[in-house]
């Protein structure tokens, strides 16, 4: 979980802050109170963009007992800025949010009194996190969820490339035109895997491609080389990745560093018969570039669970593209993740509300 307050960056571990006292329940068209009869001791929380399946039972049932109103503004048929509004006229002390509104600075500065934004999963490439720096609001994210989900996705893409799945099934499809001549494919133990990223879910990765023998390389600054070897994994500079490697997965934040690193030159540097899987953020590849390589032949192919605009407008290339996997977001999705997930954001909110 990420907490910002002011200048500083601060890491927790999610947990909710011990010594909350559960309050009176709330009841049907009360005014929350604490057992004092005093102001309530949470507030109010709306969830105005859910970025999640369904209701926020299990946000209730989290924050409620703790003196917290929540407030499901999809529920009431709102959208996210009419939810945002409705935030800002009713005080909320925590917006919670997914990917869908960009909380920049003049959304914030709407925000009167209100001590925490939390981002339904990871990301957090759509809030102004120096604006909410400069107006004292904390920023929490969890990024401690669906792990197993998100690496068991890359490994199947990994598969689904190296295997030309996309390919053998038109060419079924084709009455047995296009598929990919036999001396194409590789053995998987005798390829690269390139991991840009060797956080939480990179090293999991790591530890699932070498159990099919692949050699794995990787880039992480903040990975010691003694801590890659341990997962099996040689760091080498991105460059060298790129040439190196048979299929290139992303696993690394956007950032201003990040967006479009892969690129025209990068995608240059990559083996012709190399594919390329985005489990990460869409940002992360120019996609314009990617769609060039692919019509030229110049990559084998690609895997995209994230892309730059989501859900992809009717109309854009990469949905005419050759050999493109493309999956809606979806890595994390398992019914356990998903509970995780809304249960550890709740847990963040109350943490962050609760800070003094």
């Amino acid at each position: 979980m990420l907490l910002q307050t002011g200048p500083c960056l601060r890491w927790f571990d999610g947990r909710v802050p011990i010594g909350y006292e559960a309050v009176r329940q709330r009841a049907r068209g009360e005014t929350m109170t604490a057992a004092n009869g005093g102001p309530a001791a949470g507030g109010l929380v709306v969830v105005i963009d859910h970025g999640v399946h369904g209701d926020v039972a299990l946000e209730r049932a989290v924050l409620e007992p703790l003196g917290f109103e929540v407030v499901d503004t999809r529920a009431r048929g709102l959208d996210v800025e009419e939810g945002f509004a409705l935030a800002v006229d009713e005080g909320a002390v925590a917006v919670v949010a997914g990917p869908i509104i960009r909380l920049d600075r003049a959304h914030q500065e709407r925000l009167r009194g209100c001590r925490a934004i939390v981002r339904y999963g990871v990301g957090l490439d759509n809030v102004d996190l120096a604006s909410a720096a400069d107006l004292g609001i904390a920023v929490g994210n969890v990024p401690e969820y669906g792990h197993e989900e998100i690496s068991n996705h890359a490994i199947a893409l990994l598969l689904a490339l190296h295997r030309r799945l996309f390919q053998f099934d038109r060419g079924v499809r084709a009455g047995g035109e296009g598929t990919p001549p036999i001396e194409t494919i590789s053995r998987l133990s005798e390829c690269t895997l390139g991991l840009v990223g060797l956080g939480r879910i990179g090293q999991r990765v790591a530890v699932k491609a070498r159990a099919f023998e692949m050699r794995v390389i990787g880039v992480d600054p903040t990975l010691t080389p003694p801590e890659a070897a341990a997962l099996g994994v040689t760091l080498v500079d991105l460059d060298t990745l790129l040439r190196e490697s048979d299929c290139v997965s992303l696993h690394v934040p956007l950032t201003g560093e990040t967006r479009h690193m892969i690129d025209e030159r990068a995608i240059g540097l990559m083996r012709p018969q190399a594919g390329l899987i985005n489990i990460g953020r869409g940002g992360l590849v120019d996609e314009a570039a990617l769609v060039r390589a692919l019509e030229a032949g110049r990559l084998m192919g690609a895997a995209l669970d994230v892309t730059e605009i989501e859900p992809l407008p009717a109309g854009n290339p990469l949905l005419d593209a050759p050999n493109v996997i493309l999956t809606p977001h979806v890595a994390w999705v398992s019914k356990p993740a998903l509970e995780e997930l809304r249960r550890r954001t709740a847990e963040v909110v109350a943490r962050l509300v609760g800070e003094p």
